[in-house]
């Protein structure tokens, strides 16, 4: 049996938007969005991941605050808890190995690949985030544990953006879109806060992540 783990398996936690039912004003704010996951992720340390999805699911729980809920895929893109939509447990969505269905390795180089336009989409913000083999933070040259839009990447001649995912630089001039990696195992993981309900978006899969793929020598 796999052992799933919230910090290293798990690769997408998610903040969502009910959209309904809400006064103005009364909608939860990014802040809270981010403090709700790490809260979450902080449950599955101390408690274990049973409790934590339990407490996810719980609609009356503390991961369901006025629109803002929690849900979590596992690596091979199965839905394992959900605080809007227990009917989404257990149904495989996306798929978060790389594009030759490996999992990670740092002795090799990964592209992931953006067209233009097609960032995470998002009314608050998106990170990947590397854990080593261990689910603990990578030490490197750069300090740099997750990447977002919200350092400056820089785009390709055509509007597309590619992430590189490797041990060593990609060069100085990609290194605004490097995310350095260990040199053996690891794991990522792709948070979206507040993602958009309509068109594109990951809640009714008219957008999914897209490959991560090794580069060829």
């Amino acid at each position: 049996m796999k052992k799933l783990v919230m910090v290293g398996l798990v690769v997408l936690v998610v903040i969502g938007l009910t959209g309904k039912g809400f006064a103005a004003g009364k909608h939860g704010t990014a802040a809270e969005a981010e403090g709700m996951v790490k809260k979450a992720i902080a449950m599955a340390k101390a408690k274990g991941n049973e409790a934590a999805f339990a407490e996810i699911n719980n609609p009356k729980g503390q991961f369901t605050d006025r629109d803002l809920y929690v849900f979590v895929y596992d690596i091979n893109g199965k839905c394992v808890a959900h605080g809007q939509n227990l009917k989404m447990v257990g149904k495989e969505l996306i798929d978060m190995k790389d594009a030759d269905g490996k999992v990670y390795d740092g002795a090799n180089k990964y592209v992931i690949h953006f067209s233009k336009g097609q960032l995470p989409p998002v009314r608050g913000f998106w990170s990947i985030t590397m854990y080593d083999a261990n689910y603990f933070f990578v030490a490197n040259s750069i300090n740099r544990y997750s990447i977002s839009a919200r350092q400056n990447l820089k785009a390709n001649p055509d509007g597309s953006i590619d992430l590189y995912i490797q041990n060593q630089s990609p060069g100085t001039d990609k290194e605004s879109n490097w995310l350095p990696a260990p040199k053996d195992k690891f794991v990522l993981m792709l948070r979206m806060y507040w993602p958009n309900e309509k068109s594109p978006s990951i809640i009714n899969r008219t957008w999914t992540p897209p490959a991560v793929k090794k580069e060829r020598s």
